[in-house]
């Protein structure tokens, strides 16, 4: 018995319908844009209860009260090159050539100094 007798004599429309490709309208649904539309809606309905914890925490200052801000960078902040002992010679002996030149430094007392690039917070001090 042949093959060819026991397949519906329509299997090549039936197989070419379904091996199309995807329709690429802005209406089609695809997997992907089904999935990346699931993560965007689960994303958006956590994002007001995160907003919500971070609004609680800021309350309303008086026009004269002091604000403290802390920026934490991983990684991207060394405090010894922000506030450099200048006088200390282990500073030097450890830092090597990463070291500031006390004489660069912006003097905030006799042992240490800001790193040259904060003017700015030089001025504050």
């Amino acid at each position: 018995m042949r093959l060819a007798s026991l397949v519906d004599p329509d299997h090549r429309l039936v197989h070419s319908a379904l091996s199309a490709p995807a329709p690429t309208d802005a209406a089609s649904v695809t997997r992907r844009r089904f999935l990346q539309a699931t993560g965007a809606v689960t994303g958006a309905s956590l994002l007001p209860m995160w907003l919500a914890k971070e609004a609680e925490a800021a309350q309303p200052y008086g026009p004269s009260d002091g604000i403290v801000v802390v920026v934490n960078m991983a990684g991207g902040c060394d405090p010894l090159e922000l506030v450099a002992p200048i006088n200390d010679s282990a500073y030097y002996s450890q830092r090597g050539g990463l070291a500031l030149n006390a004489a660069s430094t912006l003097q905030i007392d006799g042992s240490s100094g800001f790193h040259p690039a904060l003017t700015t917070v030089k001025s504050m001090w």
